[in-house]
């Protein structure tokens, strides 16, 4: 169904996952999907609030899904809690529709994004008054700006991240011998001993 209605030009989502009662299985194994609600008004104000698992899960999975927060309004008591902040020169239904498509937009519940561009390892945020700014990637990377007081602007230095050429270890199926890495050697068909044996050593890595 999800290929059918891209092939008819629609952009399909993934509504209130929390709400619809819908786990890993349910969603996992789905293609082609264009976003995934992370917040829906209508659902929070009842107790039951999305999270972001769903949408780093396909990410994860190779689906380029984009995060979303609406309304869902059945009553005027769901309105104006999440929103889609579309950057587009107007409002003709082809601007707006290439728009989301290609992602030139933001979801927010609150804050305005008035400005957001990386240059030289920076990320350059200017946005309403905010009192953090979170910058996550894989593998638990992170950086926060924080001030009680608020703020406006936000100058956050990621070249560590963006030159990071660590390798934490080598997989290979031949003998190897590499003085400067760990070398885990596993069989061509990868056997579950394999992957228990790499999944450890992440484990390791990261909680070492």
């Amino acid at each position: 169904m999800i290929k059918m209605a891209n092939e008819e030009g629609s952009l399909v989502t993934l509504n209130h996952p929390f709400w619809s009662l819908q786990d890993y299985e349910d969603y996992i194994d789905l293609k082609g999907l264009w976003g995934v609600e992370w917040y829906n008004t209508g659902c929070a104000i009842v107790g039951y609030l999305d999270t972001y698992d769903p949408i780093d899960f396909l990410l994860k999975k190779g689906e380029n899904v984009f995060p979303l927060a609406t309304d869902d309004a059945h009553k005027i008591d769901d309105c104006f809690g999440g929103f889609v902040m579309v950057k587009a020169n107007d409002l003709k239904y082809e601007t707006i529709y290439n728009a989301l498509k290609n992602g030139d937009f933001y979801s927010s519940t609150k804050p305005l994004i008035y400005e957001l561009f990386i240059e030289d390892g920076v990320i350059n945020i200017k946005s309403s008054k905010v009192k953090k700014v979170f910058i996550n990637a894989e593998c638990r990377y992170n950086k926060v700006k924080a001030d009680e007081n608020g703020f406006t602007e936000a100058k956050i230095d990621v070249n560590d991240y963006l030159n990071n050429t660590n390798i934490d270890f080598v997989v290979t199926t031949v003998p190897l011998e590499l003085k400067e890495y760990k070398v885990i050697k596993v069989s061509p068909l990868l056997e579950i001993e394999d992957l228990e044996r790499i999944k450890a050593e992440i484990y390791n890595k990261w909680y070492e």
